[in-house]
């Protein structure tokens, strides 16, 4: 007949059967402790040697974004990554479940759209993956265009008219601050010199063209 296993635990009074799964060939310590087989052939026992396993904590790690996961074109997403544990750590960051090789760093920084997560690794060679952290970078509007239609001898301002873009969910402004414009025209406007902006429905603004209101024509005395 075959023979039989049992393999067993020390409590630190007396030794135990395992509570599960001990009765194969091998067995997974899922606990640190001293651990022994009794290999049972004949009718015969025989006790193995102990053996002390020694099972480590897993690392954690948890990642952080700023400014955001959502930004415009241009702008670089910094993900950082916290790890806790056995340290030193190894950072190896991935997208897609691929590593990328050079990036190793306690951060990744990147100005395009992906998924990206990062695996550390312990000072025991223990390894664990951090959730994934989703970037989406949207598209800038086109280049402004506008044009000015100047103050007359009867009409002392100006309107600044935007010929493009227009897309939907678009918002103007000739400050920078106030995006309240929907219709991209600009009526008495005074004297100076303006930047016209366009914000998308993302939020992001593209570039801007710059323009002038001229002073009212001169009515001779």
């Amino acid at each position: 007949t075959s023979p039989s296993y049992q393999w067993q635990v020390n409590t630190g009074s007396a030794w135990s059967d395992v509570p599960s799964n001990g009765t194969s060939l091998s067995y997974d310590a899922s606990e640190s402790g001293d651990y022994r087989v009794i290999i049972t052939d004949q009718g015969v026992p025989s006790t193995s040697c102990p053996i002390s396993v020694t099972v480590n904590a897993l690392p954690t790690v948890s990642l952080s974004v700023l400014p955001s996961t959502i930004v415009c074109q241009g702008t670089t997403s910094t993900i950082s990554a916290l790890a806790t544990g056995n340290s030193p750590f190894i950072y190896k960051w991935r997208t897609g479940g691929i590593e990328m090789s050079t990036e190793t760093s306690t951060s990744f920084s990147t100005n395009t759209s992906g998924v990206f997560d990062v695996k550390v690794v312990d000072a025991n060679g223990c390894e664990a993956i951090s959730s994934q952290s989703t970037i989406t970078v949207n598209s800038l509007p086109a280049q402004v265009a506008a044009s000015v239609t100047q103050p007359t001898c009867l009409l002392s301002t100006g309107t600044i008219t935007v010929s493009t873009p227009h897309e939907s969910g678009m918002t103007y402004s000739i400050d920078g601050v106030n995006f309240t414009n929907t219709t991209g025209v600009f009526t008495g406007v005074s004297t100076d010199n303006y930047t016209v902006y366009a914000k998308n429905a993302n939020g992001c603004v593209g570039p801007t063209a710059s323009v002038t209101v001229n002073a009212q024509p001169v009515t001779p005395a």
